[in-house]
């Protein structure tokens, strides 16, 4: 009686450490939780190279209970000094379409629901993944480069039509409180961008799947293509990378 008493103490005694560990180092989102990258767009168009420069916020606004969460994108449009009016959607907390960021546990694997697939690791340990979609005859790849924390801390995009590369964007990351104690910026003095309208009825009679349209609206990529049509740029460079008078 006394050897099993024993037992079950040496059993808690080796297992209760192990799985408090595990949840300590495990990054989880937050209310308030927030990621902010740099951009630098660059746009091909009639042998000219426009270049724009913009700000990605992504913040959880609240967690409910069961685990999802309520997020909130906003683009900041540096060459404008405005901003677009901020959207929100209602995400799985582990793996949010909309906010690069992906629950640790999940590193390694494909997220087949968010279309994201993982492509191995870097030489210095990062995850890749990336995501193909097509909106509107344009076709998206974005890819992403996660640290152990779940974070995307780089990626690509990449837009082209008819094999023709239209738009490029790079991203890094700038801030984020998820795993340093950063704040969130501000941007004084800008303002909300003009509205633009389109009639997006007509536009999904013309796609087979629905998924893939939800997904191209939510990737960086449309971000690109309202940038382009709202803002006027303000960089040009001819097709040999001079700039244009």
């Amino acid at each position: 009686m006394i050897k099993f008493f024993i037992l079950i103490i040496l059993f808690f005694i080796f297992t209760f450490p192990l799985s408090t560990t595990g949840n300590i180092n495990e990054t989880k989102l937050f209310k308030c939780a927030f990621l902010v990258y740099n951009d630098t767009v660059f746009t091909y168009f009639h042998n000219k190279v426009f270049i724009n420069k913009i700000i990605l916020i992504q913040r959880v606004i609240c967690i409910f209970y069961n685990g999802s969460i309520l997020l909130n994108d906003t683009v900041v449009a540096f060459n404008e000094s405005s901003y677009f009016c901020p959207s929100l959607s209602i995400q799985n907390s582990s793996h949010p379409l909309g906010m690069f960021y992906i629950s640790p546990n999940l590193l390694g694997k494909n997220i087949s629901c968010n279309n994201l697939f993982f492509n191995g690791t870097t030489t210095s340990g990062l995850y890749i993944y990336y995501r193909c979609t097509q909106f509107l005859g344009a076709k998206n790849k974005l890819t992403l480069y996660f640290n152990s924390s779940g974070i995307a801390i780089s990626g690509i995009d990449v837009q082209c039509e008819c094999g023709i590369n239209e738009s490029i964007a790079y991203y890094k990351l700038w801030r984020t409180n998820i795993i340093a104690n950063e704040s969130l910026p501000s941007f004084p003095g800008y303002t909300l961008a003009s509205k633009l309208t389109y009639n997006f009825s007509s536009a999904f009679q013309r796609e087979a799947e629905l998924h893939n349209i939800l997904s191209g609206i939510l990737s960086l990529g449309l971000s690109i293509i309202i940038i382009i049509l709202v803002f006027r740029p303000k960089t040009e460079c001819d097709s040999n990378g001079k700039r244009a008078l």
